[in-house]
């Protein structure tokens, strides 16, 4: 393998593995920035007190945010799982 193909292949593997993180941990954070955003630009509400609001219905009986966060994340799990398999390798 000449020096320019394996830098090359050694850069997609990192782009992927980029990706792959990338897709994670945004998929994992959006819905609860989101939350967070119409919380204080739509119902102009501080934003340390939405972001105690948050925290405190994060876990809390009836609110569900982190069953909502996880099920949403899904998408992007499988996104990342696919982007390492067919670029990673």
């Amino acid at each position: 393998m000449t020096d320019l193909a394996q830098n090359s292949s050694s850069r997609i593997r990192m782009m992927a593995r980029l990706g792959a993180w990338i897709s994670l941990i945004g998929g994992l954070l959006l819905p609860w920035m989101i939350m967070l955003a119409v919380e204080t630009l739509v119902r102009d509400v501080p934003f340390p007190r939405a972001w105690r609001s948050f925290t405190l219905h994060l876990f809390a009986p009836g609110y569900n945010f982190f069953l909502v966060g996880v099920l949403t994340a899904l998408p992007f799990v499988i996104l990342a799982v696919i982007i390492i398999v067919h670029l990673g390798t």
